[in-house]
């Protein structure tokens, strides 16, 4: 009986375009992989690229909310002293 690589059931012209076709599936699938990996690169790049901008925007309105919080407490107190000095003035009713 003679030894052969490719099954006995199956013509070696049949067994060669199975073959083939199978080549090209995992191709097309390592390709596939490939462009999948690359978008799931990209996608991550721009999330990372879009949480620091959403940081630094995040930092510039807490630096806007500390100045804004810190005149309003200048202006509390300014209200307060006015309040005082014309309570000084004006008799009460």
């Amino acid at each position: 009986m003679p030894s052969s690589l490719f099954h006995p059931l199956l013509p070696p012209d049949e067994v060669s375009a199975d073959l083939t076709a199978s080549r090209e599936q995992t191709s097309s699938a390592q390709l596939q992989a490939t462009r999948m990996d690359e978008a799931l690169s990209e996608t991550r790049q721009e999330a990372e690229k879009r949480e620091r901008e959403l940081c630094a925007y995040l930092a510039h309105l807490e630096s806007k909310n500390s100045l804004v919080t810190s005149l309003l407490d200048i202006v509390q107190e300014r209200a307060n002293e006015l309040q005082d000095e014309f309570d000084r003035y004006v008799p009460p009713t």
